[in-house]
């Protein structure tokens, strides 16, 4: 479920993340849930142009790592 929601692609350098085909985990771990939370925070809108989007995905995944446990 989480992947068809989720990111898009897959990647090799977040380990162990369900967003890497070649780690196996069952569950969210930190970093997929900062990822996830960032993906649908509306402040990332579709079409913001890149630069200006790592601008904004730098303070929304700042305020996100800040909150989780």
């Amino acid at each position: 479920m989480t992947q068809t929601l989720g990111l898009p692609n897959d990647s090799d350098l977040i380990k162990p993340s369900i967003f890497n085909n070649r780690s196996q985990p069952t569950r969210l771990n930190r970093t997929d849930k900062i990822l996830l939370r960032a993906l649908y925070d509306p402040r990332l809108a579709a079409g913001t142009p890149k630069k200006h989007a790592l601008g904004i995905a730098r303070k929304v995944i700042a305020e996100i790592d800040a909150k989780l446990p």
